[in-house]
């Protein structure tokens, strides 16, 4: 939902690209926060923001297989050992944060309209009532389980319990904040 959003404003909307003008890796064009109010300090201040969540399993789900793919072991050829709560734990310690692994909370402030991504045909009116235009989704670039691995189950059921809970617990501001459940 981020990227079909992202298309439509750069489309429609005059904007600014943090990807395009701000370029750093170590975020994969997700600039956090204060990143953002630093180096774009009139556009953060005087443009609407807006920003789409996804809940934390999802996220966390979708980043890795992004993560995996990019990493060319897609193909199940990764070392001994490491799988999804492996990689959750490495990437979610002090200094070895990926920006798929950061909470929400990292970019989104109390004023920015939030689009959940589970609630997106409702949630999208409040950016349409703030721009004064409609939304038109031609099509929904979609990730996770479903595109990556064919397979379409809930990623709340392919989660194990102990790996739920410690997420709940490093994610708690998010599942709070976005009314997510557990």
């Amino acid at each position: 939902a981020g990227t079909t959003i992202s298309e439509f404003l750069r489309d429609n909307v005059e904007h600014i690209d943090v990807k395009k003008e701000y370029r750093d890796v170590r975020y994969g064009g997700h600039l956090p926060r204060d990143k953002m109010e630093k180096h774009f300090p009139k556009h953060m201040s005087t443009l609407p923001i807006f920003a789409v969540c996804r809940h934390p399993y999802d996220r966390l789900m979708s980043g890795f297989l992004h993560w995996i793919k990019e990493q060319g072991l897609f193909k199940g050829d990764y070392p001994r050992g490491f799988n999804f709560e492996y990689w959750i734990k490495h990437y979610t310690i002090e200094g070895h944060s990926h920006p798929w692994t950061l909470p929400m909370t990292t970019w989104i402030r109390d004023n920015d309209i939030v689009i959940r991504y589970e609630h997106l045909l409702d949630d999208i009116t409040k950016m349409e009532e703030t721009l004064g235009m409609k939304m038109k989704f031609d099509a929904m670039y979609h990730t996770g389980i479903k595109v990556f691995l064919g397979i379409d189950y809930p990623t709340c059921d392919i989660i194990n319990s102990d790996m739920k809970k410690y997420i709940q617990e490093k994610y708690k501001d998010d599942f709070e904040r976005f009314g997510y459940e557990g």
